[in-house]
């Protein structure tokens, strides 16, 4: 039997570790422990990424796209404080592609409907985003990077990342030093998700329901 998500002492960055084998020899005895005595929502994390890391050593693609998939994508930084950031003007960001329309997806090695990769411009900003949506857990799986195509140079690193509804957060994170970020968070309707850029005084925003509802 599972545990309840509450009571799972590991992240996603842990994993992200253990499929990568990083993680010292009694840690990753007990990460598997834990996988043998049926947690579905981690079993489901680490298929996930099992594929990513399968995915990108079949595919050519640019070095930094490589780093995107193979790097820890911490979940947690120190990140500055961005006042009332839910009433910050707002990018909105628009689809620039999806695997959805796609006879052959990039990211992936099969065209799984529970796995897509979207790409989103807003203003000199591009997100790239991949979700996975196990078909035995509510929880779904988003690993993404946003850069600035004007300075590809400068990666956009300890930025917050929300996932939320029109009055509360769900789900937090942060870029990590290439501006790659993951967050786990349940499914529901009318979600979104809000990139506070403080430099800029806006927020970078998109809705996740055409994502999630009826696209799947």
């Amino acid at each position: 039997m599972s545990e309840p998500e509450s009571m799972c002492e590991f992240d996603i960055t842990h994993w992200v570790d253990f499929v990568r084998g990083v993680v010292a020899p009694a840690e990753s005895e007990k990460m598997q422990r834990h996988l043998n005595e049926g947690c579905r929502d981690c079993s489901a994390v680490v298929q996930f990424l099992q594929q990513v890391v399968a995915a990108s050593s079949q595919v050519t693609v640019p070095e930094d796209l490589v780093r995107a998939a193979l790097r820890v994508f911490p979940a947690e930084h120190r990140v500055a404080k961005v006042p009332s950031w839910f009433n910050l003007p707002k990018f909105v960001a628009r689809l620039v592609y999806s695997s959805l329309e796609d006879s052959q997806p990039e990211w992936t090695p099969s065209a799984s409907p529970s796995h897509v990769h979207l790409m989103y411009e807003a203003g000199d900003y591009t997100l790239d985003l991949h979700f996975e949506l196990p078909t035995d857990s509510p929880n779904v799986v988003l690993v993404g990077k946003i850069a600035d195509r004007t300075r590809s140079d400068e990666p956009m690193a300890s930025l917050p990342v929300y996932i939320r509804t029109s009055t509360k957060t769900i789900a937090e994170g942060a870029t990590n030093e290439f501006g790659e970020f993951s967050l786990i968070y349940r499914l529901r309707l009318s979600l979104r998700l809000s990139i506070p850029i403080a430099e800029e005084s806006k927020t970078l925003e998109l809705s996740l329901d055409d994502i999630l509802s009826g696209r799947w």
